[in-house]
């Protein structure tokens, strides 16, 4: 098995391009589930893709993952719309990159 730490080090560019958004159906199934300030942990976020997802669904959310090429696309596709829900009255702060 290939080191996760850089396993998708040369697909972050078609992660970003080609890879679907996960269903909302499941962002809106955990706040029924977990209503009021519950936080998230996205553990192998990728390119952040459905720590986004929460964290406009309301959550706060915190995105975990090891391959500094997927982390680094995640900060930048992710860090812009988590400010801007932030300006929001919603139960989280921002999100976490690390």
């Amino acid at each position: 098995m290939t080191d996760p730490k850089v396993r998708f080090s040369d697909k972050v560019n078609d992660y970003v391009q080609f890879r679907p958004d996960y269903p909302d159906a499941v962002a809106e199934l955990l706040l029924k589930r977990c209503a009021g300030g519950y936080q998230v942990a996205d553990i192998g976020s990728g390119t952040g893709i459905f720590t986004r997802q929460l964290s406009s669904a309301g959550f706060s959310a915190v995105g975990i993952e090891p391959n500094d090429n997927m982390r680094s696309a995640a900060l930048e596709l992710v860090r812009p719309i988590i400010w801007q829900a932030a300006l929001k009255p919603r139960h989280f702060h921002q999100a976490l990159l690390i």
